[in-house]
């Protein structure tokens, strides 16, 4: 049995190390830390706001827009006076840019001018809706009786004509051809090659004589 009065439990138990301390049965380890006591509040405070709700709504700070840069220099034009002035070396030229300035002139936007809409109806109108009461109260079969009505009060012998079809010249060769494939063509007796030119010697054929006779 371990004898709990040696010097390396007693070590063990004045550790500051969370694996090596012992807990009891039952409980939890003990903390190894020094932590302030319960009345202490974690955590950073918050500093007042000098300028509150009040201040806001009785006050408003006016922007101030920024002011333009200068422009930058324009170094291209700049050579090209002092080449015209007669100064070709770079000594010279950078001495006349000393005395002289030129800028880059920015060009502004221009705010687009809007476009006019002409005043006139873009699509296709659409279709007027449907008279759902003239519908169900039958106004147009009633309508179409009276047109009628009146069309054979004012000339009772009217009579109705008779819609003739138009012929083209397709349907024409149609029907051309329908006629000339149904008629019968009259075929010749069939007689072998050898004894087409044999005459018979029995007519087997009656005439139309025996016929009305009945022969």
């Amino acid at each position: 049995m371990a004898d709990l009065r040696h010097n390396f439990y007693a070590m063990i138990k004045n550790s500051n190390n969370y694996l090596l301390v012992k807990d009891d049965v039952g409980k939890s380890k003990p903390t190894t830390r020094t932590l302030p006591p319960n009345e202490f509040t974690y955590g950073k405070k918050v500093g007042e706001d000098d300028e509150g709700a009040g201040k806001l709504v009785s006050s408003w700070k006016v922007h101030n827009p920024s002011q333009d840069l200068p422009n930058d220099r324009d170094f291209k034009k700049l050579n090209a006076m002092s080449v015209t002035g007669g100064f070709t070396k770079a000594s010279d030229q950078r001495t006349f840019r000393k005395t002289m300035d030129a800028r880059i002139q920015l060009t502004s936007g221009r705010r687009p001018k809007d476009k006019e809409i002409p005043d006139i109806v873009f699509g296709q109108p659409n279709r007027p809706s449907t008279p759902i009461n003239a519908v169900l109260e039958n106004y147009f079969g009633d309508v179409a009786v009276d047109i009628k009505h009146q069309e054979y009060s004012t000339n009772p012998n009217i009579k109705k004509k008779s819609w003739q079809p138009r012929s083209t010249k397709g349907f024409d060769k149609m029907v051309a051809a329908i006629r000339n494939s149904q008629e019968i063509t009259q075929k010749s007796e069939f007689k072998m090659k050898k004894f087409q030119n044999v005459k018979s010697r029995t007519d087997h054929i009656r005439t139309k004589r025996a016929i009305s006779q009945g022969v």
